[in-house]
């Protein structure tokens, strides 16, 4: 099978299960079955699905959260949000809005407001959707649904990286360093991360230098309330990536 075949393939095969995850998540989330029917009424304008919840479905995860932005009419996105205000809405601190439900709670916030394009992180191209993929911290977030076309959006190694778990960097500037630590121990530990890039690699060993190990492990554990971690782990992952990124500095020089 070609190269493309594949990815079309993988494409239409995700597409299908994030379908039917939405599907069958809208019928006891009122909230998320608002904007789904909102999003297919809409004219010019799209709502995506984005990150971690696209990636946990193909890791056959159970998602935390759903992500989702708005692309399109800001008037419209004001309409939007003026449906959701007999929802639990707050607004976070990122420039987003967050929805409590009963099932997973949706964060929702306008494509002009992500936090890499209003902070000078990523340049917004013609302001085109796909510039997103360039704005996550993991290149396995850099991934779209599209709630009206029922289809994916992203890059050509996508599923490569995710299949064969090589784990990389795709935007290092982020405003929580300490959640991106906790989140790349998680992946090690419990998505099965073992291909790291170098700056993975680089990255965990200027954290463990700026962290404690408890404080990594405390942190962790108030984020990930269902996953454990035992000190043991920690202890050695903190060797093993001081040992390969000491040993690649001997060979560099």
């Amino acid at each position: 099978m070609s190269v493309l075949r594949k990815f079309t393939t993988n494409r239409e095969h995700l597409s299908d299960k994030v379908s039917r995850f939405f599907y069958e998540e809208s019928l006891n989330n009122r909230a998320l079955s608002l904007i789904m029917n909102k999003a297919n009424s809409f004219d010019s304008s799209s709502v995506y699905a984005f990150g971690g919840v696209v990636r946990d479905i193909e890791l056959q995860n159970t998602p935390s959260d759903i992500d989702l932005v708005f692309n399109g009419d800001r008037n419209e996105f004001n309409l939007l949000l003026e449906d959701l205000n007999g929802e639990r809405l707050t607004k976070n601190k990122f420039g987003g809005f967050r929805i409590k439900t009963n099932k997973l709670d949706i964060d929702f916030w306008h494509f002009e407001d992500t936090w890499a394009f209003s902070n000078d992180k990523v340049e917004n191209v013609n302001n085109s959707i796909d510039n997103i993929l360039l704005t996550t911290f993991f290149n396995w977030d850099a991934i779209l649904f599209d709630l009206k076309k029922q289809d994916i959006i992203c890059g050509n190694y996508y599923y490569y990286n995710l299949n064969s778990r090589y784990l990389d960097i795709n935007l290092s500037d982020n405003p929580n360093y300490i959640g991106s630590f906790s989140r790349i121990i998680k992946n090690i530990f419990h998505n099965n991360a073992n291909h790291l890039s170098h700056d993975i690699l680089d990255y965990l060993y200027k954290s463990f230098i700026d962290y404690h190990l408890l404080e990594v492990k405390d942190f962790y554990l108030y984020k990930n309330k269902k996953y454990d971690l035992q000190m043991r782990q920690l202890i050695a992952l903190y060797d093993k990536v001081n040992f390969i990124v000491e040993h690649n500095k001997c060979l560099n020089q």
